[in-house]
């Protein structure tokens, strides 16, 4: 016969109310029940739990022995059960984040600190990479989230989009072209350009851009970040087209922002592998991130604000 669970509840229990009455009461059962847990216990064992001195129970050196394995036993169970408690409250867990360098900052980085700040159990991986590695990384469950420009083509990613945001002309203090409320393209034709790295995707549709308008930009510099593009214009070597939706709002200073005609835009998605079922945790960050990511951009000055257009918000 088996040593079962509830024989050691009921030892247990025996053991630190002191009397089978009190142990009873703790579990929930009569006293005859918990008597007869602790007597097939016994038998179990081939030994006495147990001897009766003037009328109450004493603990024998066996019984004294096997409480200290067993009550090892139920912290390491009661150790268990808050971790599980925690998972459930989102206090502990780890998250996998990827985005493309032009999605690593703006709302992102605050949100991530917000969320560990509130989940300090949490610990967060983030990944900054070329787009097809977030493609492929989510594609291959190898991380909980991206973020990434649509459109995307692949069955086994799953994207929520999150904002349709429109480039902008970036131009140094004090440029010629400053006086203008609006930059056309042809506007750029004669300008020293800051253009992001050939084999980024962005690149084939800027020069596209370009080229339907029968213009050939001057591509000085070749820079893999929007972050290096503001940084060249303000240090006056160049203009530059960006979309803001990843760009910190402090990054703006001393730089001239301009609406560009035609239009030229990006759709930006949260990615996930479409087969797996996300965890507690993960649903949690990507409800924070979206609230997070409201609030930001309320607070962008209006320069950058009205060129983002926000998915499912009420106010744009």
């Amino acid at each position: 016969m088996a040593i079962t669970l509830r024989q050691i509840e009921a030892f247990r229990a025996v053991m630190e109310a002191g009397t089978v009455i009190e142990a009873a009461g703790l579990m929930h059962l009569s006293q005859p029940a918990v008597s007869r847990l602790v007597g097939d216990l016994e038998s179990t064992l081939g030994y006495a739990l147990f001897a009766r001195i003037k009328g109450r129970l004493a603990p024998t050196d066996e019984a004294q022995v096997l409480y200290a394995e067993v009550q090892r036993a139920f912290i390491g169970l009661d150790q268990i059960t808050q971790a599980a408690l925690d998972i459930r409250t989102h206090q502990v867990g780890r998250i996998r984040l990827i985005a493309m360098p032009a999605l690593s900052d703006g709302a992102l980085p605050h949100a991530i600190s917000a969320f560990l700040h509130a989940n300090p159990g949490t610990s967060i991986s983030f990944e900054v990479r070329p787009r097809r590695r977030v493609l492929e990384w989510v594609s291959l469950q190898q991380m909980n989230i991206g973020f990434a420009t649509l459109p995307i083509n692949d069955p086994t990613i799953s994207a929520i989009a999150l904002a349709r945001s429109r480039y902008v002309c970036l131009l140094p203090p004090r440029h010629r072209l400053t006086s203008k409320k609006r930059i056309h393209v042809r506007d750029l034709a004669d300008e020293e350009f800051i253009s992001i790295l050939p084999e980024a995707q962005i690149r084939a549709r800027v020069d596209s851009f370009f080229g339907a308008s029968g213009v050939t930009p001057r591509n000085r510099v070749d820079v893999r970040t929007n972050g290096v593009v503001l940084s060249l214009v303000r240090a006056g070597a160049g203009v530059g087209l960006i979309d803001l939706f990843g760009v910190e709002r402090e990054f703006m200073d001393h730089v001239t922002v301009r609406p560009l005609d035609p239009e030229l835009a990006v759709d930006v998605a949260l990615l996930q592998p479409a087969a797996r079922p996300q965890s507690r945790i993960v649903r949690a960050f990507i409800d924070n991130y979206r609230e997070h990511l409201a609030r930001y951009w309320r607070a962008l000055p209006s320069a950058m604000r009205d060129n983002i257009h926000l998915y499912g918000s009420e106010e744009n």
